[in-house]
Formats: C-alpha cells, structure tokens, sequence
C-alpha cells in the first residue's frame, strides 16, 4: 500500500474572530453602506439584487450576499473569501465575525496569504486577534479502490447533518460526501 498515489487538500477553512470595542462601529458603518446604495437604487427606481450592492472595508470591496443565520454575508471581489458581519447585541454566544476560505482563493494564493490579509490588513483595528477554526473540508484524492467503503461506517454526534451519500457504479465508490 505505500505506493498508493495521493493528493491531499483544504477546499474551504472556516473560522471566527472575536470583535473589540471598535466592532460596532464597523457593523453600523457596513449597515450604512448597505442602505446607501439600496437607497440610490430605489430612488432611480431601478431593480436590484443582492450582489448589485457592495460595501468597502478598509479600501477593500465586498459584494453582498444577503443575511443568513443573523449575519450579513460579503464575498471578495476575488471570491477568495466570505465574511459575515451579525449585530453585536443579537446571539449573544458566538463570535461576531466569521470568515470562510474558498477554494478559489485557498489554491490561488494560499490559505496563509489570505488569512494574513484579513487579521493583518483588513480587520485588525475590529479584532481582539483571538481566531478560532470552526471547521475545515478536507479532500484527498487517491487511485486505490475503496469500494468497500460504505456510509454506514460513519458517524456523527451532532444534533443536524446532512445524509453521507456515495457517487459511484456497481463496481466502486468514486466519492463519499
């Protein structure tokens, strides 16, 4: 089995940032840019979408994605990454940012190089530094034959997931997601 070929990879990496004092500002400031630009439209009287509206942090643009789960979703212009802003005062247990590495940008440029870029450039004056990794999709590609593998060898002790399914033929598994 050591001459089995493998390719190893991080798709997406997930993690939060907790905020300091100087977090709703940035949040209000966002939410300003937002109705701003729906205000200009809406004025013109011309038809818009979620991504037909941007905002900028620190000269740098984000295009919007609409809220979910309480946060306010950006995407980079590079599509790089997403960040989520939520209202400090709301969900009051979690962290008030969260930012999403994606594949685009994670085997473009790296995950390093971005990360540095968000807690160094973008958002160091809102954050306290401290960033937890919530979680991480792993790949690894091999040309070995795995079709013994079922989705009932695994499990999970979360409260919600989604169904492992398995792509493949009669004969073998190509993916288990």
């Amino acid at each position: 089995m050591s001459n089995i070929k493998k390719i190893f990879g991080i798709d997406t990496l997930y993690y939060s940032c907790e905020s300091n004092h100087k977090y709703d500002n940035l949040f209000l400031d966002i939410l300003d840019q937002i109705e701003h630009i729906k205000g200009t439209f809406e004025k013109k009287e011309i038809e818009y979408e979620n991504q037909d509206i941007n905002m900028t942090i620190n000269e740098t643009t984000f295009n919007f994605l609409g809220k979910s789960d309480g946060f306010y979703w950006f995407k980079d212009v590079n599509s790089f990454f997403k960040i989520g802003f939520k209202d400090k005062e709301k969900q009051l247990h979690i962290n008030d940012i969260r930012v999403q590495l994606l594949a685009y940008g994670i085997y473009t440029i790296g995950i390093k190089s971005i990360i540095e870029f968000i807690n160094k450039e973008l958002l160091p004056e809102y954050t306290t530094g401290v960033n937890p990794i919530t979680r991480v999709d792993l790949n690894c590609f091999i040309q070995y034959d795995f079709s013994f593998v079922t989705k009932e060898m695994f499990s999970t002790r979360k409260r919600k997931y989604s169904t492992i399914s398995e792509i493949g033929n009669a004969k073998s598994t190509q993916t288990i997601k």
